[in-house]
């Protein structure tokens, strides 16, 4: 017999465990902000440093709307709200970190076309200055990662039929008019933007780390459509090599070391057709991509975690027009068949995981669009 247990709190569900697979976790599914947001991008960030984490909200589209930030009192419910800067974008992707070595936490927004990219400085008083902008690009995600080893934090933004942009950290007063090379520039002392990948190509996700162990994190770059995946392996002075995947119709990439050898592998996820998982050769090159299931998906968002405890790493798909899905890792290094996680289909945009609720385990939160965002909190002790 399958045995529920009711939980009081408003409109809050809680999973249960079928006799036939013991490995499924029971969530508390929290409703978070309005019924019909426009989000698309989650971000997880302490703010405070203090443990608690918070979780932004990259708003907008292709419509503007405001990004916000959502704290929770008590832990884990975030229940919240508080807006992101003053100005409504049409935000597709945010990032944060600290850009101007003040200690504080800032935040870049990567906004469709007619709305300039941001640069947000946290202020002493707690707010932003996001006065900071860049020129109009279709962009579609931001990363912030040390691309060079300089110690300071790089931009990545990848663009709709533009060219993807990198701009190196150092010098934040060249955000508003940023030189663009071609390539490295050995001759040129200051921090430029350059420019990688094809302009014809519609990057749609971005994911970084360090594919070939050279110290350098590298960036993979997916497109939608027919174009194929970029592959773009990094060194001192920019791109070293790049090279081109074809993996479908794909809208999300995540980096993660699903076999246990220390090579980050990479995890597909496509719009009817089924989602991949790809073995790195240890070098940033990869083995035949593998369908992760026969069936075909409708996945925007991916994200990799061990829910279940079993020190196995358990893929989240979150998909369109359908219910999002768990995929229990496996000890050869795979996923197991599909489970649904919520009761209804969605429209989810983006999905990240953290221990939002501080009790050891990870939770999932979800964005969708024009449809209220989601946290389920894992339940397993």
């Amino acid at each position: 017999m399958c045995t529920h247990r009711l939980i009081a709190l408003t409109t809050m569900l809680m999973a249960c465990a079928p006799e036939d697979d013991m490995r499924r976790v029971p969530f508390l599914r929290v409703p978070v902000g309005s019924m019909a947001s426009l989000s698309f991008d989650l971000e997880v960030v302490d703010f405070e440093g203090d443990g608690q984490l918070e979780l932004a909200v990259a708003g907008g589209k292709h419509e503007p709307a405001p990004n916000r930030l959502f704290h929770s009192s008590p832990p884990g419910l975030l229940n919240h709200m508080s807006y992101l800067g003053e100005l409504e974008d049409s935000t597709f992707g945010l990032d944060f970190g600290d850009l101007d070595g003040d200690g504080l936490m800032d935040f870049v927004a990567a906004n469709d076309v007619g709305d300039k990219n941001r640069v947000c400085l946290q202020t002493l008083q707690g707010d932003f200055d996001c006065m900071s902008k860049w020129a109009s690009w279709n962009s579609r995600d931001v990363d912030l990662a040390d691309l060079d080893g300089d110690g300071l934090l790089d931009m990545v933004f990848v663009n709709k039929r533009q060219q993807d942009r990198i701009f190196y950290g150092g010098n934040l007063s060249w955000f508003d008019a940023p030189k663009v090379a071609i390539g490295g520039e050995d001759d040129d002392p200051e921090p430029m933007l350059l420019a990688f990948g094809d302009e014809d190509r519609p990057s749609v996700a971005s994911a970084i780390g360090d594919l070939d162990n050279d110290g350098y994190p590298d960036i993979v770059v997916a497109s939608r459509g027919v174009q194929p995946t970029g592959v773009h392996l990094m060194g001192p002075q920019g791109v070293a090599h790049t090279h081109y995947l074809k993996l479908g119709n794909t809208r999300a990439v995540e980096l993660v070391d699903i076999d246990d050898d220390g090579a980050l592998d990479l995890v597909v996820g496509n719009l009817l057709e089924p989602n991949l998982l790809l073995y790195n050769l240890g070098d940033g090159h990869f083995d035949t991509p593998r369908e992760v299931g026969p069936e075909p998906s409708n996945t925007w968002a991916l994200a990799v975690a061990d829910l279940d405890g079993d020190g196995l790493p358990d893929l989240i798909e979150g998909n369109a027009f359908e219910r999002d899905h768990i995929r229990y890792g496996t000890p050869d290094g795979g996923f197991g068949p599909s489970q649904a996680l919520g009761h209804d289909a969605t429209d989810t945009r983006d999905i990240v995981v953290a221990d939002f609720d501080a009790d050891g385990d990870m939770d999932i939160a979800v964005a969708r669009n024009r449809q209220q965002d989601l946290i389920y909190l894992n339940q397993r002790w």
